[in-house]
């Protein structure tokens, strides 16, 4: 008799649920606080963060992996360190964050490291924009290098914690509400003219934590409620489009910060703490996304906890729901329902919900 409530319940959860779910990846998985940054040099993934192992390898923070090898990259960026963003520029991979013996940033050729100048303060974004390598620093300070020699880029008077480049323009998001000992308001977010930041609108009333360049216009996320001077609240995260801010498309209001918003291999929109057009990820901090070697990895903090099965600091992206039933002629059945009915207050454990044990399913 419980065969048609269970078909009850499958079409009920069915209604509200994730169209991929977070699985640990092979082995052991990273033990850790988080993965923050992913890049491919030399046909490996190579994986940064604050992190001690990963699949019982022991090597802090920083190593390379080919799907079953590990690497170590030699000695920088270990105890201590963190690290917060890597970027392959000229054949080389320039990996950044804090660390004391390089300087917070350093570039690895294959075979060693080294180092070239120190920046001011730990280094929390890195992109690439008409050639040159943007530094940006929790001090404020935003640098560029063009493979031999730095050149600044004015100061802010916080912390940068994101640059993008978006339709050819560079951008920078942190915590800073202008220029060191200027007068312009800049609000959190700013676009480089050429020769000085200026502002977008009247900017944010939070800091902004990541930025993302997409088709919908550059996607903002952090800890901010609204635009500057604007009635509407776009909890957490927006879009900067046509001059002006905008909601994102199908985006619900988050009632946390937005660590991470990055557009999928197959198209969806992923956040933390926020679900877009029905789509959400499990992870509390959505810090990094990489497609390598046909597998979609999923980096952060906290991730996996509402879901079956908590993963870690790493994870994989795999097809399917937060919800499984069967139902084979009286031998089993069970259920494992959606984040979304059973919240993360109702599920600390990470293990299903229920389940009809076997023997019980007629």
């Amino acid at each position: 008799m419980i065969r048609p409530y269970l078909l009850w319940l499958l079409a009920l959860l069915s209604a509200d649920v994730i169209a991929q779910r977070l699985v640990p990846v092979d082995g052991e998985g990273v033990s850790g606080y988080a993965v923050r940054a992913f890049e491919v040099y030399d046909g490996k993934l190579v994986i940064g963060g604050s992190y001690s192992s990963f699949n019982g390898h022991a090597r802090y923070n920083l190593q390379a992996w080919d799907g079953q090898q590990h690497e170590d990259l030699g000695a920088a960026f270990g105890q201590g360190s963190t690290v917060h963003a890597m970027r392959v520029y000229q054949g080389q991979l320039y990996v950044a964050g804090i660390e004391t013996t390089y300087g917070n940033i350093a570039r690895w050729n294959g075979q060693a490291w080294s180092g070239f100048g120190m920046t001011p303060s730990p280094v929390r974004a890195l992109t690439v924009w008409n050639d040159d390598l943007i530094v940006g620093c929790e001090s404020g300070h935003v640098r560029r290098w063009n493979g031999t020699a730095w050149s600044g880029m004015q100061q802010f008077n916080s912390g940068v914690f994101a640059l993008e480049v978006h339709d050819g323009e560079l951008y920078a998001g942190g915590s800073f509400t202008s220029l060191t000992g200027g007068t312009t308001e800049l609000n959190r977010i700013a676009r480089w003219s050429g020769s000085d930041w200026v502002p977008l609108a009247s900017g944010v009333d939070g800091t902004v934590l990541c930025l993302k360049s997409d088709g919908l216009g550059l996607l903002v996320g952090g800890g901010f409620s609204s635009a500057v001077g604007q009635l509407a609240e776009y909890p957490h995260c927006l879009r900067w489009d046509a001059g002006q801010f905008l909601p994102i498309p199908g985006a619900t209001a988050s009632s946390q910060m937005v660590n991470g918003i990055h557009r999928l291999s197959t198209g969806e929109l992923a956040a933390d703490n926020v679900t877009i057009n029905g789509f959400s990820v499990d992870a509390d901090e959505l810090r990094a996304v990489i497609t390598y070697d046909g597998r979609t990895y999923v980096g952060g903090a906290y991730m996996g906890r509402r879901s079956w099965r908590s993963t870690g600091p790493l994870a994989e992206l795999v097809p399917g729901k937060d919800i499984q039933a069967a139902d084979l002629n009286a031998v089993a059945a069970a259920v494992s329902p959606s984040p979304s009915l059973f919240h993360k207050w109702w599920i600390f454990s990470g293990q299903a919900g229920f389940e009809a044990p076997i023997g019980a399913g007629k």
